[in-house]
């Protein structure tokens, strides 16, 4: 009976130690998970040539070359996401990538009166799986973005 008893004790043992292996992998595994969630709620910007990217920079120039009337190139500056908002500050170059002439548009007036400051911001929302401008300003003088996150309740850090 001796022999029995010291097998069981050395199965508890094995059994013991697997479980305790076992317990350590799975909250490894627990922490990485809850981890990622948690780095996904900071704000980030897409790579280039990225999906995402991409399709914000389609949208905002088909807005842009709406109220315009031209074509445009964007040269970003600053590109953040959070929680499904967006927001770009940037230049508008033309179609060839040469600064942007606003001859012929809503600005010019603003341009030849020396009340308008070459630079773009815009901010953006992720509805229905579309992105959509919800505020922009083209030539500001000030800098029109500083209430957004709180008229908008849009994340603070994509402003930063």
């Amino acid at each position: 009976m001796h022999s029995i008893s010291s097998n069981n004790f050395i199965a508890s043992v094995i059994l013991i130690n697997h479980m305790i292996h076992n317990f350590f992998i799975f909250f490894l595994i627990f922490l990485f998970i809850n981890t990622v969630g948690y780095a996904s709620t900071d704000s980030y910007t897409p790579r280039l040539g990225s999906i995402e990217r991409n399709q914000i920079i389609s949208v905002i120039k088909i807005k842009f070359e709406s109220e315009l009337t031209k074509h445009v190139k964007l040269r970003i500056n600053s590109f953040k996401i959070q929680k499904g908002w967006s927001f770009l500050r940037g230049v508008l170059l033309d179609k060839s990538g040469s600064p942007f002439s606003y001859q012929g548009t809503p600005y010019q007036d603003a341009v030849n009166d020396g009340i308008f400051d070459d630079w773009f911001c815009v901010l953006l929302r992720k509805e229905k799986g579309q992105w959509q401008v919800i505020v922009h300003s083209i030539g500001a003088t000030d800098v029109p973005y500083l209430d957004w996150a709180e008229r908008f309740n849009a994340p603070d850090s994509i402003f930063k």
